[in-house]
């Protein structure tokens, strides 16, 4: 029996913790050898925001171990919850939600169905909850805890999720932590993954995807970000 700690706060696997699940058909050609053109080393730390440690990915192809989710009886939570294929950006995302806020959000096979996953439970005391979206060019700003979706494309054909976790309204920018975009460290290791500029256009806000400080794209212009998602406290009606 051996254990494996995931999340610095109480969360702990063994091994029969987690639930291993097949990888969806889509993943098939992705590279299982994760030792090879690595960023930086697979399973390495690359950062941490509120509670939430990252890992590398080693690459965006690499695919290794399956997916697990937390047991409710090593838990104290009221039923096991998904967490993902690590060190994936759904899988960060999913952790630290639950870290944070407590809540597991629909399951998905890919990044960007994340935007059109509407329900969400607290996973302490049962209550249902519901996104609420918000697309790029928005007249509402984006807020900590956001969940920022970017669609499926050639360069990111699973789409990608990061999450927000700071907004500064006059200069401009986001901060998101997250998984499995470039498997860099940090530019900020205690705090955040990228600082993203944001263009405010006709009283409506966009979200770039270009960097902040080095005033350059991440990716390309085929990029497209969706939008944000966001947890409306109103309670489901079954």
């Amino acid at each position: 029996m051996y254990k494996i700690f995931i999340i610095p706060i109480v969360l702990m696997l063994d091994s029969n913790s987690y639930s291993a699940t097949l990888l969806p058909p889509a993943y098939a050609p992705a590279s299982l050898d994760c030792s090879k053109d690595c960023e930086t080393p697979y399973g390495k730390k690359i950062g941490i925001s509120y509670n939430t440690e990252a890992f590398s990915n080693c690459n965006s192809k690499c695919i290794t171990r399956p997916g697990f989710s937390f047991k409710k009886e090593n838990t104290k939570f009221i039923k096991d919850v998904w967490i993902g294929l690590p060190w994936q950006c759904v899988e960060y995302a999913r952790r630290w939600i639950l870290t944070n806020q407590k809540v597991e959000f629909e399951d998905v096979d890919f990044a960007y169905e994340i935007w059109n996953r509407k329900k969400a439970i607290n996973v302490k005391s049962g209550r249902s909850l519901i996104y609420e979206n918000f697309e790029n060019g928005n007249s509402e700003i984006p807020a900590f805890g956001d969940i920022l979706i970017y669609d499926k494309s050639e360069v990111l054909p699973y789409g990608h999720v990061a999450i927000i976790v700071n907004i500064d309204k006059r200069k401009n920018y986001i901060d998101v932590a997250e998984e499995n975009f470039q498997n860099k460290m940090w530019e900020n290791y205690e705090s955040y993954s990228r600082r993203i500029k944001i263009k405010f256009i006709d009283k409506k806000y966009f979200i770039t995807d270009e960097s902040y400080d080095k005033n350059k794209k991440y990716t390309n212009d085929n990029v497209k970000i969706i939008g944000w998602k966001r947890l409306n406290e109103t309670r489901i009606k079954d």
